[in-house]
């Protein structure tokens, strides 16, 4: 009878322990769907912001030159407010990626959203306060407010594994693109709606609208918002970097000091199997630079677990490296090390910051000779070049959302880059005018937006910031986005300035030959420094090994010397045909 009460007993507490773990579960199990809608709400608030910062410059796109206009700004001026823009940005992209490294997302955002508020009232009532300074202020306050773009890119690539950084941030720099290059549409819809009322009415929709929109972001920024960040028990580039060098470390020491007795050996080999499968994990997950080569270097990553290892002998440290090398370099690496070359490092670095720089400013050339010839030289009327531009842009917006299927399925970054890059170019030869008159046919022009706005920009700048994401160190980025933004707002901020002053002082082309010669510089550095790139793409290589330069280079081909020295040709021959023009017309 006791025996059974006992039984019994325990079977009941049994029996709440198992409902009681159920009830847990169901807990932990609710909270982590809770926790997941917050993210993906606060990922949308993210896609949203970065979205409507963009499209206050796409719906005002067609109005700036006319405003401008009618407060008596002439074409050199045009070019200064243009810049004025990406000036405020440049004031501020990098301090607010240094203040979300310390104070978290959330409070970087509202504070610029705030900003962003201000700029917007103060743009939308240029009109009726007067000189063309206030215009001056407007545009430098709303580049203040939408200065949060490295914060934004930050935010995505810090939740992402390397290998689908590119995609992603395609993804976000779809909704960008979209709002600088599909929107002008509607800032010339709101132009005709506001004339058609009053002639005082023609240029405050646009405005308005940037206010309401704004005001919008703000409000779900501070009730909605909810950052990451705050659920990181340890940062995540110490625990990335931790785990890597730990397993690293015993892949080594398993290695280097095998035990002679078989005893010993047996669990020498099991230990072995166990740490490369850890290491397989890290280097599957973390080591593609691109989803053309998933497959590849997954199979690569499991010879380190050792599957097909029938005598069980561990692998040394130089097969280790073997193993997780890049698939297009055969040499020109030494035996793992904790830290990479820094100053080969700096110079892909400062590449990309260069190729950032060079496709930016050739967009905002564009933006500012572009608009100014199609609507006086070729009396384009302002809904035309709206439409004009808006539907180049959708293709644009397309091709980012579908970044991965369209491109990285097939191209690695390298050749997206170069390939934009080249379509650059070409866009460039059709608008310069090589002959004594200003002869150049409109349908070149028309073709020759289509190819930067539809494919030339969204591709190459997609790829260099993937690629510039991808050799940043795991964890937090918003410095380093701040500063690849920053290079591109100071982008639009010289460009403008001086495709205006080319344009005014020496030919009315000379701003396209100008984007000429850096584009194929642009192409020569991407050409030359292709190893390199490669290799610090990958997080593993980056991180345990040395780039021997000397022996990457010995493989150049005589092809891609030749390539290097004839963009290097094409730029000194557009060097000196804007020295030519300029001759001429100060002559």
């Amino acid at each position: 009878m006791t025996a059974i009460t006992s039984n019994s007993h325990s079977n009941s507490e049994a029996t709440s322990v198992e409902t009681g773990n159920s009830s847990q579960s169901v807990g932990v199990s609710e909270q982590k769907r809770a926790l997941e809608a917050e993210a993906d709400t606060s990922a949308a608030i993210i896609n949203l912001v970065t979205f409507v910062g963009d499209s206050s410059r796409g719906i005002l796109f067609p109005v700036l030159w006319p405003l401008c206009q009618s407060l008596g700004g002439s074409e050199v001026e045009y070019g200064f407010i243009v810049a004025m823009y990406s000036m405020g940005r440049v004031c501020i992209v990098r301090r607010l990626g240094i203040i979300s490294d310390q104070y978290h997302h959330r409070l970087t955002l509202i504070l610029a959203g705030t900003i962003f508020v201000i700029g917007a009232l103060i743009w939308a009532n240029t009109q009726f306060i007067g000189p063309l300074a206030v215009l001056f202020i407007a545009q430098f306050v709303l580049g203040l407010g939408t200065g949060s773009l490295g914060v934004l890119r930050s935010y995505v690539a810090e939740q992402v594994a390397p290998a689908k950084r590119t995609y992603m941030l395609a993804r976000l720099s779809a909704l960008q693109y979209a709002g600088f290059a599909a929107t002008p549409l509607f800032g010339s819809a709101l132009v005709i709606a506001g004339s058609s009322i009053s002639k005082t009415m023609e240029f405050v929709f646009p405005g308005y609208l940037v206010v309401i929109l704004s005001m919008v972001c703000l409000g779900l920024l501070i009730f909605k918002f909810k950052d990451f960040q705050d659920y990181y028990e340890h940062p995540p580039e110490k625990q990335v970097d931790e785990k890597n060098s730990i397993e690293l470390m015993k892949v080594m020491d398993t290695s280097s000091n095998p035990m002679r007795d078989s005893d010993k050996h047996s669990s020498t080999t099991s230990t072995s199997t166990s740490t490369s499968t850890s290491t397989n994990t890290a280097v599957s997950s973390t080591i593609c630079v691109n989803d053309k080569a998933t497959v590849h270097e997954e199979q690569r990553a499991r010879k380190l677990s050792g599957e097909n290892d029938s005598t069980g002998t561990p692998k040394s440290p130089q097969s280790v490296v073997e193993d997780i090398e890049a698939p297009k370099l055969e040499t020109g690496f030494e035996m793992p090390q904790i830290a990479a070359n820094k100053k080969v490092r700096n110079r892909v670095f400062l590449l990309m910051l260069f190729l950032n720089l060079s496709t930016r400013g050739a967009i905002s050339v564009y933006e500012t000779r572009g608009t100014q010839i199609m609507l006086d030289q070729y009396n384009m009327s302002q809904w035309e070049l709206g439409l004009l531009v808006s539907s180049a842009g959708v293709i644009g917006t397309i091709q980012l959302i579908y970044f991965r299927q369209f491109w990285c399925a097939r191209f690695t970054d390298i050749q997206l880059m170069l390939g934009g890059l080249l379509l650059f170019a070409a866009a460039q030869l059709l608008v310069i005018n090589w002959g004594p008159a200003r002869d150049t046919p409109q349908w070149q022009y028309v073709l020759s937006m289509y190819f930067v706005y539809a494919f030339a920009y969204p591709i190459s700048n997609s790829a260099v910031l993937g690629t510039f994401s991808s050799i940043q160190k795991a964890g937090k980025q918003a410095k380093a986005q701040g500063q690849f933004a920053m290079m591109g707002s100071l982008a639009r901020v010289i460009f403008p300035i001086a495709a205006s002053y080319l344009e005014s002082e020496v030919e009315y082309s000379s701003a396209f030959a100008m984007v000429l010669m850096l584009l194929c510089l642009s192409i020569a550095g991407v050409v030359y420094l292709h190893h390199e790139i490669v290799f610090f793409s990958s997080p593993i290589l980056a991180s345990h090994a040395i780039f021997d330069a000397e022996a990457a280079h010995h493989q150049t081909s005589l092809t891609t010397k030749l390539g290097v020295a004839a963009c290097g040709l094409t730029s000194f021959v557009a060097f000196m045909t804007i020295v030519n023009w300029g001759v001429r017309s100060w002559g």
